[in-house]
């Protein structure tokens, strides 16, 4: 309650700070995302004005960050709940990607659990969007962190109720492609990542399950904005070979138009394997202290909420462990 009560008078007393920070922070996501569309062929002009439609005016922005970072009473839970319900389904051009704070508090016993909007996107071509929730570690002080590999593992082995859990962790490397060099997003996925989300390639094939059983670590998919500017949209791509960091991988297939993955202001130009990050940082997959992961669930409908919350509660020591 105290580290609650210290954040919201940070932001009520440093106001004019805070309100400085967030218009930077937008400013940033908006030039990200025009980047990227620019690289798909857009003019510089256009992108921005694209960019700043998709994320709204930045008043729209602080009020969604003053959310997340402010206090909430427990009994104003179920009031926000059912509001962010009605907005979604009076806005169908928008999808609210939530994240859901699933009783992880680093160096808390209590859990904290609810719902707020953490991506606003004009469209994200995937399978039930507003069934997705992102899991997230949240310190005392309602910061969000990363999580290690094995903290996925173990969620995803000793809990029934996600439907399923994928991973991925994010990286800006070089890439090469036939000796012509630059900077690229990178998205290291879990082998049910494109399953999960619902989508099929548009060339090619997508990283499934059976790579990550294989340990594949040199394939690769693309998006389909790289296929297009770096690969000048060849038919043949699938097979051609690109290198980040100096590692060479082989294309297997393109991701579908429209999919810009699962972070906001980090559209990935390259899927990886699983595994593939042990090439670039050996033994991250089992390090605890390693903060490089980030999760995304489906819940199975038929578990209450507050059920789900009990039994993080209850577990959160081996959690912790």
């Amino acid at each position: 309650m105290l580290a609650r009560l210290r954040s919201l008078g940070r932001m009520i007393f440093r106001r004019s700070r805070w309100e400085r920070e967030t218009s930077e922070e937008l400013q940033f996501h908006i030039e990200q995302r025009a980047e990227h569309l620019a690289r798909s062929g857009l003019p510089r002009e256009e992108a921005l004005r694209r960019a700043r439609l998709e994320f709204g005016g930045v008043e729209g922005y602080r009020e969604r960050c003053r959310e997340a970072r402010g206090a909430r009473w427990i009994d104003e839970l179920s009031r926000n709940l059912v509001y962010a319900a009605r907005s979604m389904r009076k806005s169908p051009g928008f999808t609210a990607v939530a994240v859901l704070s699933l009783a992880l508090g680093i160096g808390a016993n209590a859990a904290v659990f609810g719902l707020v909007h953490r991506l606003l996107l004009t469209k994200l071509p995937v399978r039930d969007p507003g069934g997705l929730y992102q899991v997230v570690l949240i310190s005392s002080s309602g910061t969000h962190y990363r999580m290690p590999y094995p903290k996925f593992e173990m969620l995803r082995d000793n809990f029934n109720f996600f439907d399923p859990l994928l991973g991925w962790g994010s990286y800006r490397w070089d890439l090469t492609v036939e000796d012509r060099k630059q900077p690229a997003q990178v998205a290291i996925v879990t082998g049910n990542y494109f399953d999960t989300l619902g989508l099929g390639p548009a060339l090619g094939r997508l990283l499934t399950s059976r790579d990550e059983q294989a340990r594949a670590t040199e394939i690769a998919v693309i998006s389909h904005g790289l296929w297009q500017t770096v690969f000048a949209g060849d038919p043949g791509v699938v097979g051609r070979s690109l290198k980040l960091r100096e590692a060479a991988f082989q294309v297997i297939g393109v991701a579908p138009p429209g999919f810009f993955g699962t972070e906001l202001g980090a559209a990935p130009d390259v899927y990886l394997p699983l595994h593939a990050v042990e090439r670039f940082t050996p033994g991250v997959l089992q390090r605890q202290g390693a903060m490089w992961f980030e999760i995304m669930a489906r819940l199975k409908r038929e578990i209450p909420m507050a059920t789900i919350q009990a039994i993080l509660r209850e577990k959160w020591p081996a959690l912790d462990a």
